[in-house]
């Protein structure tokens, strides 16, 4: 995994994705939330197991 080094500029970019990604987040409704939580849970498990067997 490549390491970035994150300038002032970059931090704002990402703070305002975080703000667009939580004003999308509480337009959805508790099913979407649900599926989508689901979802990234699985991308992760997926990943830990990935990442055990190239360790």
């Amino acid at each position: 995994m490549m390491k970035e080094i994150l300038t002032e500029e970059k931090v704002k970019q990402r703070w305002q994705q975080m703000e667009e990604m939580n004003a999308i987040w509480d337009c959805l409704t508790e099913r979407q939330k649900g599926y989508l939580e689901g979802s990234m849970n699985t991308v992760i498990a997926l990943a830990g197991a990935s990442q055990k067997k190239a360790g």
